[in-house]
């Protein structure tokens, strides 16, 4: 639904600018980047072409340039699918360099499917702050990010580099529209299990392996950590949920004790746990 409203507040604007003789004004830079879009955006061109010449008396090269505005448009808000849209090596190239560093950084490979996608999504936010720096400067800088400085650290903090390490000139907001845009894209597809290290957590409660499994799901469920469960406890076991109150007295390893169904705060409990001990890598 806010594509369609965003499309049509721009074709509202881009008719009305018309009608009044007023057309889109840019640097040759920015035409030449947007008009190499225009073929794979667009390719009911001429059909629109056909219907500005038919109600505006403009000339043919700025109804041109604005139709590469549109199909560039419709491509950004996502009007037009991934597939029908190629950017230009100029925009391409900080998608790639996303992605590599990315794989470089963690030390993963990302699937083909997790690479095509961030490359569309990191592409659409370069050509954004290119051709519509107004979108950009209408982001808001109060957008509550918290959430996700506290739940992906390390996704937060490779994309705070990656804007840091560009060298093209970008105002305060583009850099954090940029940053922003990269960061849900990586959150969307890319596992956060993925990046993070194994943390080994030995499950074992009376009720046997039957209840045993049904708290692994709960965790797996609740939580988005790299957490490897099993039923006894291992030189690398950071934690231990039990039943059993004084079976794990010889060990220094925490312990959660629940003598019965874990309730929801015993759960949010738990993962405040897990989250703690991601912060201390591999118990040092």
């Amino acid at each position: 639904m806010s594509q369609l409203i965003e499309t049509k507040a721009y074709l509202l604007a881009s008719l009305l600018r018309f009608q009044q003789g007023y057309f889109v004004a840019t640097s040759p830079e920015v035409a030449k980047l947007i008009s190499k879009i225009r073929q794979q955006a667009l390719e009911e061109r001429s059909k629109v072409i056909a219907i500005f010449q038919t109600h505006f008396p403009a000339d043919e090269q700025a109804i041109s340039n604005e139709c590469d505005y549109l199909g560039t448009f419709l491509a950004i808000v996502g009007i037009i699918s991934a597939p029908a849209v190629i950017f230009p090596d100029e925009v391409t190239q900080r998608s790639s360099d996303f992605i590599r560093g990315f794989e470089e950084r963690f030390g993963v490979t990302l699937t083909l499917e997790a690479k095509q996608n961030i490359t569309y999504e990191v592409d659409k936010c370069w050509i954004d702050v290119v051709a519509f720096p107004l979108r950009s400067g209408f982001f808001e800088y109060h957008t509550e990010i918290a959430y996700f400085a506290r739940t992906f650290p390390e996704f937060f903090e490779y994309c705070q580099t990656y804007v840091q390490q560009q060298e093209a000139a970008l105002d305060d907001q583009q850099a954090q529209f940029i940053f922003y845009r990269c960061l849900l894209t990586l959150v969307a597809n890319v596992p956060l299990s993925s990046v993070l290290e194994p943390l080994y957590v030995c499950v074992d409660f009376t009720l046997g392996e039957a209840y045993n499994t049904i708290i692994e799901r709960g965790i797996k469920r609740f939580s988005m950590l790299n957490v490897k469960v099993t039923n006894e406890v291992q030189p690398k076991t950071r934690l231990i949920i039990t039943d059993l109150v004084n079976a794990y007295r010889h060990t220094d390893i925490p312990k959660v004790i629940w003598l019965s169904p874990p309730r929801a705060e015993d759960w949010e409990h738990l993962i405040s746990e897990l989250l703690a001990f991601r912060l201390v890598p591999n118990g040092v």
